[in-house]
């Protein structure tokens, strides 16, 4: 099982989130995708919508995945980001890592 690593930038744009929506598009079933929130103090709506959906696409039984989506050290940005939005439920379907 392989994997992809995906850095986010402390400011966190659309254009990030594109570039993680195209990467976990582009992986096999069976590689496994961890995002690196360590450095994130602001990430935009658009963005959030874009990872969750990266979120509900790992965890779908439908999607034939085998592996998982984890965040690795996600800062309080990175968090609340989800719950304000009301996609708390999104970011739970994400593993975290330290």
């Amino acid at each position: 099982m392989s994997g992809e690593e995906f850095n986010l930038p402390e400011r966190v744009t659309v254009e990030q989130a594109q570039e993680a929506l195209q990467t976990a598009a582009s992986l096999a079933p069976d590689a496994s995708m961890l995002i690196d929130a360590s450095q994130v103090e602001c990430i935009d709506g658009g963005s959030v919508l874009a990872f969750a959906n990266i979120a509900r696409s790992f965890a779908s039984p439908d999607s034939g995945r085998a592996a998982k989506l984890a965040v690795l050290n996600p800062t309080p940005a990175f968090v609340d980001a989800f719950s304000d939005l009301g996609l708390f439920e999104d970011l739970m379907k994400m593993e975290f890592r330290k």
